[in-house]
């Protein structure tokens, strides 16, 4: 199994606690006007359902637990329909497409979520899922019994180069009172577009994310653009998505804009990461640099696994553009 995902992906940089995968080819795919044909199936949808179902006395114990938690935290913890990634990008007769299916988040929580996890008591007992990091090899999607529902996450960047940073409280799912980026979550199956190129899907995932939890506008928007991918070893190789989002506004204009409750601390920080030229060179961007890269002990500090791969990819994709 590693050597198949070895002949995808290459190893990303170093984060705690996990280990990162991506692929040059895919982002350049994501960032090019190839299209990407999206197949709806559904043999990933009935896998991952016949593990669930053939090992649901060891892992309802971990829904239960997640549901406690979370209660106890006044947080929520819903079973929302997710859309999830099937096979990896393939190339066919000069055309490339992937295999999506539909899930929910339960099925991803007790596959993809709980991977590095075990429930434990005082007493001796304890609870590891079957496929966990110790058993089961991560592998390519299509061979995988994890949900592998997709994660999204975009930088909001002002017209005047300002990057939008949140700070998650302690209601969230996860990333507790990390630093986010403008948005983060995950792709719902009401997100997905049928038929079209798979960006459109993530675009319209991405933007939906960043007005719920910024209370930005649909208006403010100019575009959104996938500019990665990754996948997170830690939680079973599920599969993440990178994007930056183009305001049309200044920094001033948002000013008086308030993040979501739900999930965010009072207000966003901005950084100005963009100068003039509107390259990476802007007042601010050692100093987010810095932050990003922080080892700080103290978790409302740091910066979350989104925060940090967005940071990296759109490092990236600046380097490319400016070369192009």
């Amino acid at each position: 199994m590693a050597e198949e995902l070895n002949a995808i992906y290459s190893e990303g940089p170093a984060f705690p606690n996990t280990v990162i995968k991506y692929s040059e080819t895919i982002d350049c795919l994501l960032q090019s006007n190839t299209p990407i044909r999206t197949i709806p199936c559904s043999d990933k949808e009935k896998r991952v359902w016949s593990y669930i179902k053939n090992y649901r006395d060891i892992l309802q114990p971990f829904l239960n637990e997640k549901w406690h938690e979370m209660k106890n935290r006044r947080g929520s913890f819903y079973n929302e329909k997710k859309l999830c990634m099937a096979s990896e990008f393939k190339e066919s007769n000069n055309q490339w497409f992937v295999r999506v299916c539909k899930g929910c988040y339960y099925n991803s929580y007790l596959t993809n979520m709980i991977y590095t996890k075990k429930l434990s008591h005082q007493s001796g007992w304890g609870i590891t899922p079957p496929a966990n990091i110790s058993t089961y090899a991560i592998r390519p999607f299509e061979k995988s019994v994890m949900s592998d529902h997709i994660g999204i996450s975009t930088l909001a960047i002002t017209a005047d180069g300002y990057v939008i940073i949140l700070h998650q409280n302690d209601k969230a799912l996860t990333s507790t009172d990390r630093l986010m980026p403008s948005a983060s979550g995950s792709v719902d199956f009401k997100d997905f577009h049928p038929n079209t190129d798979f960006r459109q899907t993530l675009i319209t995932a991405a933007e939906r994310e960043l007005k719920e939890e910024t209370n930005l506008t649909k208006d403010l928007i100019e575009y959104t653009k996938p500019i990665g991918f990754y996948r997170d070893l830690g939680r079973g190789g599920k599969p993440e998505f990178c994007c930056i989002t183009q305001l049309n506004v200044n920094l001033f204009e948002i000013n008086t804009i308030r993040p979501s409750s739900e999930e965010q601390r009072d207000d966003f920080e901005t950084y100005q990461i963009l100068g003039s030229t509107y390259l990476l060179d802007g007042k601010d961007f050692d100093r987010f640099s810095n932050i990003i890269h922080n080892s700080s002990e103290n978790e409302e500090e740091r910066p979350s696994l989104a925060l940090f791969m967005c940071f990296t990819t759109l490092c990236r994709y600046f380097s490319r553009k400016e070369t192009a």
